[in-house]
């Protein structure tokens, strides 16, 4: 249950000076001695960013790969982390045991959002937190714009991030806590490459997407390069964003 995507090539043509975890970092207050539990961890890359934010504390990473677990094993292995396979519809922790729980842009892949949030509450201890993160429904809107334009519905719009984003996550996390902070990253790429964009395209695996780029790459190439050589680049919208919420 995590999302690969946000590391894929298209990112390193931010205008924002700020990487979107190391501004979750920022929002995120130091604290001490305290038990966290990290859900859809994937191969670990948040805690880059978020070392150091929980000092003498225990961290458990988890994910429901076995495989994604040890990357971040490989890449964490200097640090005191536990790694363990966890299904977040079934926390196999007793209640009220983590002070702080996080889910990394993987919420909105949940077979039953409700009983995720429900696990979550359960295992945290009243007036611990939980930080997630997601997309607005305008991340990535020019690449909505271009597939739609080839008669595809595009993931990024009306796909599976609407079960939980930013527009309507508000709403869904206050039947379980307490949203005290919630915010978009505000971010502009500009990729002057055609190369990257069609790679982040396939990185998707999706048949409408690979048949598009298989029958139709000439169009799909050409689209691109007639706004970058209109404006000098293909200009995308980011719009990642974040809850800190209380549970109650």
């Amino acid at each position: 249950m995590t999302n690969n995507l946000l590391s894929n090539n298209i990112y390193k043509y931010s205008t924002n000076e700020l990487t979107f975890y190391n501004w979750i970092a920022a929002k995120v207050p130091v604290v001490e001695k305290v038990r966290v539990l990290e859900l859809g961890s994937g191969s670990g890359e948040l805690w880059e960013s978020l070392m150091g934010k929980f000092k003498n504390s225990q961290i458990i990473l988890s994910d429901t790969s076995e495989e994604r677990l040890l990357e971040a094993r490989k890449k964490l292995h200097m640090h005191n982390f536990n790694f363990k396979v966890i299904d977040p519809h079934k926390i196999n922790y007793n209640d009220a045991i983590f002070e702080v729980v996080i889910a990394n842009h993987n919420l909105f892949f949940a077979k039953d959002l409700k009983m995720v949030l429900s696990e979550i509450k359960r295992v945290l201890r009243p007036g611990g937190i939980f930080i997630c993160t997601t997309n607005s429904t305008d991340h990535l809107r020019e690449l909505s714009n271009l597939l739609e334009n080839f008669g595809i519905n595009s993931y990024f719009e009306k796909g599976i991030i609407n079960t939980f984003d930013f527009e309507n996550g508000e709403k869904k996390l206050n039947e379980y806590f307490e949203v005290v902070f919630s915010e978009k990253f505000a971010n502009v790429l500009e990729i002057p490459d055609i190369g990257s964009i069609l790679s982040y395209l396939r990185s998707f695996d999706d048949h409408k997407i690979n048949l598009l780029l298989q029958v139709r790459m000439m169009d799909v190439v050409k689209a691109i390069s007639e706004q970058m050589v209109e404006k000098g680049s293909f200009t995308i919208t980011a719009l990642p964003s974040m809850f800190i919420c209380l549970r109650r």
